[in-house]
């Protein structure tokens, strides 16, 4: 129908096809009230860990029995010189924080340590500066702190994870286990 046809009812518009037909049945039974409940057998607060990756399952299931791999414990140590080398770069560095530093902590919802690393990278440059430092000693100070990245990136990811919303990226990393 043309929208200016003197034929048509005004306010009245054509249907749909099928408009008819009545809505198809819901999986889920009804209840007065207007609400689907939700299947009897589904857990309401699921772990945290459930839906992360096999290398972050494996990366928290570390933590959560060792700690940091950073701290001092001798429990530890042992538990990673124990795991093979390829295995305890995989627990204790992320490769794509040294790549992208704050960028990454941001990616992965640490935005507030992100804005911690980029506030003490750039004051340790601009005090260098200040100080006179050679350019070589300032340019030390990005790989320096890509490091610093991409050793702290899981364990405050696992800190993340698990409820905590510090500004501080390096909290609990040298404590013994948590």
């Amino acid at each position: 129908m043309h929208p200016h046809d003197p034929n048509q009812i005004p306010g009245t518009y054509p249907q749909a096809p099928g408009s008819h037909l009545p809505p198809p049945p819901s999986p889920y039974p009804s209840y007065p009230d207007g609400f689907i409940q939700p299947p009897a057998n589904l857990d309401p607060s699921p772990s945290p860990n459930a839906t992360l990756s096999p290398i972050w399952q494996e990366r928290f299931a570390f933590f959560q029995r060792y700690g940091s791999p950073g701290s001092a414990s001798k429990e530890t140590r042992q538990a990673l010189r124990s795991m093979g080398l390829w295995r305890n770069i995989r627990v204790s560095m992320n490769f794509l924080a040294y790549l992208f530093g704050p960028i990454y902590f941001a990616v992965k919802g640490m935005w507030r340590q992100a804005l911690t690393f980029l506030a003490v990278a750039f004051g340790t440059a601009v005090v260098l500066v200040l100080l006179g430092a050679s350019d070589g000693v300032v340019g030390f100070v990005g790989p320096a702190f890509s490091f610093l990245y991409m050793y702290t990136a899981n364990y405050a990811y696992f800190r993340h994870v698990n409820g905590e919303r510090s500004w501080n990226p390096f909290a609990g990393f040298w404590s013994k286990k948590r």
